[in-house]
Parts: structure tokens; C-alpha cells; sequence
């Protein structure tokens, strides 16, 4: 897996409010989950993951803009560190069922779409 170094800062911020779209997908966020968090963070040295959390929430209102953000985001290698960053999430949680569907599949599915 890369790390967020090889990402433009709205990339960086998009990575942000997806991986905690995923965690709380379902609902519920368990201890264990913020443990991988940590974990996963310093593996993609995600030092500004907090900064850019703020600004995704700040920006991403809804469906609409979530979309909106997501085809702006035109880079191959991005989508790739993005998509395998929410993966490894599914993969954490015993989901790996879910790939068609949630945060996922939407963004799977938009990317396939526009290459």
C-alpha cells in the first residue's frame, strides 16, 4: 500500500471523511477499529488526518458534493490508494462481501465508470 506522501491535499482530505464514512457504515465503532485506525494511519503516514477530517466535513454536505468530489479526483494512483485504504477497512471489519455496496462500491463503481 502507498502512503498519503503521493497525494494531492484535497486527495488527502477526500481519504479522510472516506475512511470514516466506513468506520461508522455500520453503525457501530468498536474499540479494536480505532486501535486500526492508528495503526493503518502511520503505515500511510497520515499525519494530517484529523486537519483534513475537519475540512471534508466542512466541505462534503451530502450525496451530491460526495459525488462531486469523487470525480474530481482523476488520478489512477489516487483512486488505487483510496480504494485499497477502504478495502483493508472492509478486510478489518469481515466484510470483504460488502465490495459492491456502502463507500466501497460507490466510489468502485464511479471510478470504473469514468476511466
Amino acid at each position: 500500500m502507498s502512503d498519503v506522501k503521493d497525494l494531492s491535499h484535497d486527495e488527502r482530505v477526500f481519504l479522510a471523511g472516506s475512511i470514516r464514512n466506513m468506520i461508522l457504515e455500520d453503525g457501530t465503532v468498536e474499540d479494536t477499529e480505532l486501535d486500526d485506525l492508528d495503526s493503518l494511519f502511520q503505515r500511510l503516514h497520515f499525519t494530517d488526518y484529523e486537519t483534513c477530517l475537519e475540512e471534508y466535513e466542512a466541505k462534503i454536505v451530502d450525496e451530491d458534493t460526495f459525488t462531486a468530489a469523487a470525480k474530481r479526483i482523476r488520478s489512477p494512483s489516487a483512486q488505487t490508494v483510496i480504494l485499497d485504504t477502504l478495502y483493508e477497512l472492509l478486510l478489518r471489519k469481515n466484510l470483504p462481501e460488502d465490495t459492491h455496496q456502502g463507500e466501497f462500491g460507490k466510489l468502485n463503481q464511479l471510478w470504473k465508470q469514468e476511466a
